[in-house]
């Protein structure tokens, strides 16, 4: 019965299997969603719509053949939820969306619209960020990816090499070359240390390098 689904074995069931936006549950959490906060905390409650929603867009987005329809009527359903996070929603999808399709110009521009409202952390800065360095040469765009990188770096500085690499990379296509070897040259320091492979920072060396000609 629907009354039952506020059951603790209940919600336990849709926190870790419920992934269908579609799904009579779903609908259930949605419509009822104070009384969940109130059991079971905002956060977790929160964050399972949040999980369910952008799965769903994803697992449009990433069938073998992208059907374009099918994703804009995903978003007509979702746009009018009330959710807090909806807009967030919309942002990550249409994201995904983009590196399906490939459009880099509406992908970089969209992250760029957006991105200090909802990136968070390091490791998704780096991602971004990196994906820029190798499709991107408008330089606004790749100025924006490294001060993203400079600012996620702050307490990062000797944890993150890939960061630090990708930074270094970025700078390098701004033509910041000093700043660009600086940033390398930490970035190789951080992963001899942590006992990473040569050939994963092979390219970093590579980056060195081309500095060293330029000069």
């Amino acid at each position: 019965k629907d009354e039952e689904l506020f059951n603790r074995a209940n919600w336990n069931i849709i926190r870790d299997f419920s992934s269908d936006y579609k799904s009579r549950e779903f609908k259930y959490l949605l419509d009822n969603v104070e009384i969940f906060n109130n059991l079971y905390t905002a956060d977790s409650v929160n964050s399972k719509i949040k999980t369910i929603l952008i799965n769903s867009g994803q697992n449009i987005i990433y069938k073998k053949e992208l059907k374009e329809e099918e994703y804009t009527k995903f978003k007509n359903e979702i746009k009018n939820i009330k959710f807090a996070n909806i807009e967030e929603i919309l942002f990550r999808t249409d994201l995904a969306y983009y590196n399906k399709k490939e459009d880099w110009k509406k992908y970089f521009n969209l992250a760029v619209e957006q991105g200090d409202k909802f990136y968070n952390g390091v490791n998704e800065f780096n991602e971004i960020s990196w994906s820029i360095y190798e499709n991107s040469d408008d330089i606004k765009v790749i100025q924006k990816a490294a001060e993203w990188m400079k600012k996620a770096l702050v307490g990062n500085e000797n944890k993150e090499w890939a960061a630090h690499d990708t930074y270094a990379s970025l700078l390098f296509k701004l033509k910041k070359y000093e700043e660009s070897k600086t940033e390398a040259t930490k970035a190789i320091e951080i992963a001899k240390a942590a006992g990473v492979s040569e050939d994963d920072y092979k390219p970093t060396l590579e980056l060195i390098e081309k500095i060293g000609k330029i000069k």
